[in-house]
């Protein structure tokens, strides 16, 4: 199952962008805990990284998005 779901999150942010764990959560309709497990698992894998800090999209808190690690953008497109 969770590799079902890594690759729901790496195909989400092949759009390009970053991502916090609230926002993919909302977008998938998965919970902040499942995609904050996904999101380590795939850190430590280095298939995404950390993004600067900026404010969240809907609770305006700061939050360190991730977005796809640039060899691992370049192959969806």
């Amino acid at each position: 199952k969770s590799a079902v779901q890594h690759q729901i999150i790496l195909d989400f942010l092949s759009s390009g962008g970053d991502y916090s764990i609230n926002e993919l959560a909302k977008a998938l309709g998965m919970g902040n805990n499942v995609v904050s497990g996904r999101l380590n698992e795939l850190l430590s894998l280095k298939l995404i990284v950390e993004a600067p800090r900026r404010k969240d999209r809907y609770s305006n808190v700061m939050c360190r998005p991730v977005a796809l690690a640039t060899k691992q953008l370049e192959l969806f497109h």
